[in-house]
């Protein structure tokens, strides 16, 4: 599983796992409590009746996903919306396409000052890569920093349930970022 969580001051933060058992039931991310929402970026939720008249807005689409399964010919792709929920913060749902379609709807709330989304229904079927990007960064980024990422190593929990009922805990998974790593010894060529 790669999931990209594109904040704003190291863009691009990739969580990885590879899970070669059971094909996954239920997932849950949450992330590192230096990354928060940013609500005044929220521009546009989809509505339910919009997502099922599949007419959302072009601006609540907030990033893009990308599944693949040694069962398809193709990847599966498409976008991430905010969608309403009945929870007190908006659903994010992937709208899969390809040769088959596919919604996976995340449930959002906060968890210990951290914000987290809950998968509870995974389609029963082996995937060797799921990709999922939030849009971050200056610019209508949905998560924002309250630390500077760069600055020390950043961590986000996973748990992962498999249709056998297994589970996997990851309390310390390490996001990786684009920064720039530090060289050690000092600069090279000096004398």
């Amino acid at each position: 599983m790669l999931i990209d969580t594109g904040a704003r001051q190291c863009r691009d933060n990739l969580i990885t796992i590879n899970w070669d058992e059971a094909n996954i039931s239920r997932a849950e991310v949450t992330l590192p409590k230096s990354m928060i929402l940013d609500q005044g970026a929220i521009s546009k939720v989809c509505t339910r009746v919009q997502y099922s008249a599949g007419q959302c807005p072009s601006n609540s689409i907030y990033g893009f996903a990308e599944a693949t399964s040694p069962l398809l010919d193709g990847p599966l792709k498409g976008p991430v919306y905010l969608r309403s929920s009945s929870n007190p913060l908006p659903d994010l749902v992937a709208a899969l396409h390809g040769q088959v379609d596919i919604e996976l709807a995340g449930r959002t709330d906060s968890v210990n000052g951290r914000i987290r989304n809950t998968f509870d229904t995974v389609p029963d079927v082996p995937v060797s890569r799921f990709v999922l990007t939030i849009r971050g960064g200056k610019k209508k980024g949905l998560l924002v920093n309250s630390q500077n990422l760069c600055a020390r190593k950043q961590f986000a929990k996973l748990n992962l349930t498999a249709q056998n009922g297994k589970k996997l805990k990851k309390k310390k998974l390490k996001l990786r970022t684009p920064c720039k790593k530090k060289r050690r010894g000092g600069a090279k060529g000096s004398r």
